[in-house]
């Protein structure tokens, strides 16, 4: 999508995710050059699943290798004869439940044959995995910059889970800025926004164990290691809350879509007319 005059007066938002949406649209108002956005998000993902596996395997700090120990033996120990097994037995305990209940079997269910995979694997959580499906198929782009935001899925994983965030968020900056020919390509982090109640006396020392704030310390010490590094193009906003970069007042769906598509047309007429 590109941000032009007309997507920013009139707040269109459409097909996009919020972070690089708005974004995008306050780029455009500081600069007031047209702003083309690759809407890369997927929810649900973890900080490694974008990190490009090679720079995980290359890595010798010790959370990062367990990381990397763990992927590795889940896929020796997938056995898929085993697993094909499970799922006939899965099968044929529905088929005598739904008959057992008088219901009719579908002619569409039947059971599994194979060949079998470790569905987990096909998902957007393994070590690398978005990296290879979203982002390698871009590489190459003439990209000038990233909006990152992402953390929730890592705190299920505890401390550990922080531990290793802090080792493999730089490596995963690093893998983006090579894929795309920069190696000081601008690269946001918006940090993982707090969820639930604010911290008062009273819930004070609960609110001390929320995994969510060393998230954002490991994502905060993670710029500052860049920084500090000499990096003037590594930026951060801390952000308290999903609504604080959501656009509050919205068109109804059709008036904007409208506007999307008359804006995309004139842009694609300026860009004829250019040539």
């Amino acid at each position: 999508m590109v941000y032009s005059r007309k997507l920013v007066e009139s707040q269109t938002k459409v097909r996009r995710s919020a972070g690089s949406g708005e974004g995008g649209g306050r780029i455009y108002m500081v600069t007031q050059v047209p702003i083309g956005m690759i809407n890369t998000s997927r929810g649900g993902t973890t900080v490694e699943a974008w990190t490009p596996m090679a720079r995980l395997q290359k890595s010798d700090i010790p959370v990062v290798k367990e990381l990397v120990a763990k992927h590795d033996k889940r896929i020796a120990d997938f056995d898929p004869k085993a697993e094909l097994a499970k799922q006939i037995r899965k099968y044929e305990s529905k088929i005598a439940d739904m008959k057992k209940k008088g219901k009719k079997i579908p002619a569409s269910m039947r059971p599994p044959t194979g060949p079998i995979t470790d569905g987990h694997m096909l998902t957007h959580r393994p070590p690398g995995n978005c990296y290879s499906s979203v982002i390698s198929p871009i590489a190459g782009f003439a990209v000038k910059g990233a909006i990152f935001h992402q953390g929730y899925n890592n705190c299920f994983s505890g401390v550990w889970g922080a531990t290793m965030y802090r080792a493999v968020f730089p490596e995963l900056i690093r893998g983006w800025r090579e894929a795309f020919n920069d190696p000081k390509m601008p690269f946001g982090i918006l940090s993982q926004c707090v969820a639930g109640k604010v911290q008062d006396l009273n819930n004070f020392l609960p609110y001390m164990t929320d995994i969510g704030a060393r998230l954002r310390e490991a994502q905060y010490q993670t710029f500052l290691e860049f920084y500090k590094g000499g990096d003037k193009k590594i930026g951060t906003a801390w952000l308290k809350k999903p609504k604080h970069f959501l656009i509050k007042n919205k068109r109804p769906t059709q008036s904007r879509k409208r506007l999307c598509q008359q804006s995309n047309a004139t842009d694609g007429q300026k860009a004829a007319s250019m040539k």
